[in-house]
């Protein structure tokens, strides 16, 4: 597997710990939320995670009206669903 580097300005610089994100959980939605907020790269085939950028990227919160769009964009909620898939996982 080659690796490339999308944007060689914004390479994130690991200093103490390291995380990662599973890639099921980067759906087109997440994926997308995060581009938008300039955190990753993704030219159709690769991610890159990016250094913070200087200033947040602040976008409007969409109405929570539906439990998908809980699942989808509430933070507590994404965050149980990824405390549940980990507990999953290690059984």
């Amino acid at each position: 597997m080659s690796r490339s580097i999308l944007e060689p300005k914004r390479v994130r610089k690991i200093s103490s710990t390291f995380a990662f994100i599973q890639h099921r959980f980067i759906r087109v939605d997440a994926r997308n939320s995060l581009i938008d907020k300039d955190l990753i790269a993704f030219n159709g085939h690769t991610f890159q995670v990016l250094s913070l950028p200087e200033k947040p990227v602040l976008t409007d919160l969409p109405s929570l009206n539906t439990k998908d769009d809980m699942r989808r964009h509430d933070p507590a909620t994404v965050r149980k669903m990824i405390v549940e898939s980990f507990r999953g996982a290690s059984q």
